[in-house]
């Protein structure tokens, strides 16, 4: 049950204007119960920490320690997923996934499906906040409302006064803050305005989605419990042709005057950026996606801000992007393969099984 609730909660964490969405999904699944997935035992059988009843005949059944109660997790949980028929117009609206670093959000049309993906450490890190100059001091509050000399209107009027200059000085300069890490987005223009359909399995954390009447492609997404690698399987019903973008625009607060270099190989496509030095990165902070393109027949692009695999396949086409950064690895770019080789070892389907076992897997 950790899957769910630390998925929902990790990519709230990533995209904290959606963290509502996240927090009542997680509860709703937390208090609520389903009569279908709880019943009694025939027989008291105390157990320690959650065990299959000896006499069940639900192979996922577990009883409650202490209780003669024999609970159905997958279905108790399952009964709470979230189910969407429109699209989600944006990501702060989208399904939200995650692993407590790497957060994704999935929308957009049939088309042009969109993960949006964050990570907890990708911030614009420059010197700290109390370097900034022009601050606003305590007595210059006190001086400004207080006396026979405060102001009456102290954020307003035809001129400019001296609070609100000394506001518009001390914050007109770019602020901290978390960056996106990038898009990947899945074109397919035989889907445009394709019925629709997408749930957000809470048990297994995945979104699956239904796109077309008789389904012509479906998509499983997740993130992977023990490492920062997306999967997701892309599944057409009939030979197609579709594009894959892995993409990051230019930084567009002008504190980064660098874009992301982007690359490719085989049927590998990436792409680096490098922030500028700061005071806890003296050397900088790289920050790389790494993606790689497994099924159909595969050729590869570089844009000013996007790589793109133009593939063609009449079966599952598989992407696995991983995130890595300098605080994850000294050499993110060759920690990111090195996580993608491992992923591609156990492949889509070993993701897919319990964190149970993933916590037990040798990396």
């Amino acid at each position: 049950m950790a899957s769910f609730t630390s998925a929902l909660l990790s990519a709230a964490l990533v995209f904290g204007t959606s963290s509502n969405l996240a927090i009542q999904a997680s509860e709703s699944a937390r208090v609520q119960t389903s009569l279908s997935a709880v019943s009694p035992v025939s027989n008291r059988h105390r157990v320690g920490p959650a065990q299959r009843h000896p006499n069940s005949q639900n192979e996922s059944a577990e009883v409650w320690p202490g209780t003669r109660m024999e609970i159905d997790w997958p279905n108790l949980v399952s009964s709470r997923d979230l189910i969407l028929t429109t699209p989600p117009p944006d990501a702060v609206n989208g399904l939200l996934l995650g692993n407590g670093d790497v957060g994704v959000s999935v929308y957009g049309p049939p088309e042009c499906l969109i993960l949006q993906v964050g990570k907890n450490d990708l911030w614009d890190y420059r010197n700290p906040p109390n370097k900034i100059t022009n601050r606003i001091t305590l007595s210059q509050v006190c001086h400004w409302f207080t006396g026979s000399n405060a102001l009456t209107s102290p954020f307003w009027g035809g001129d400019r006064i001296p609070l609100s200059q000394a506001i518009e000085n001390a914050f007109n300069q770019p602020y901290h803050g978390p960056k996106p890490a990038g898009q990947i987005r899945f074109r397919n223009p035989a889907l445009r305005a394709a019925p629709y359909r997408q749930r957000l399995g809470l048990w297994n954390a995945e979104v699956s989605t239904e796109l077309g009447s008789p389904t012509t492609v479906t998509a499983q997404i997740l993130v992977s419990y023990s490492s920062n690698v997306i999967a997701v399987r892309y599944q057409p019903a009939r030979q197609m042709s579709f594009d894959i973008e892995l993409a990051r625009h230019k930084d567009t607060t002008g504190t980064i005057t660098n874009a992301p270099e982007f690359g490719t190989a085989g049927r590998d496509l990436w792409f680096e950026y490098h922030l500028p030095a700061s005071e806890p990165y003296p050397n900088g902070f790289d920050y790389v996606m790494f993606g790689r393109v497994l099924g159909g027949e595969v050729r590869i692009e570089l844009g000013n801000s996007h790589a793109v695999a133009h593939v063609t396949s009449d079966g599952p086409v598989t992407l696995l992007v991983s995130v890595e950064t300098t605080r994850d690895h000294p050499d993110p770019l060759k920690s990111a393969k090195a996580d993608l080789e491992w992923t591609q070892s156990i492949g889509f389907d070993g993701l897919v099984r319990k964190p149970e076992r993933l916590r037990a897997e040798p990396r």
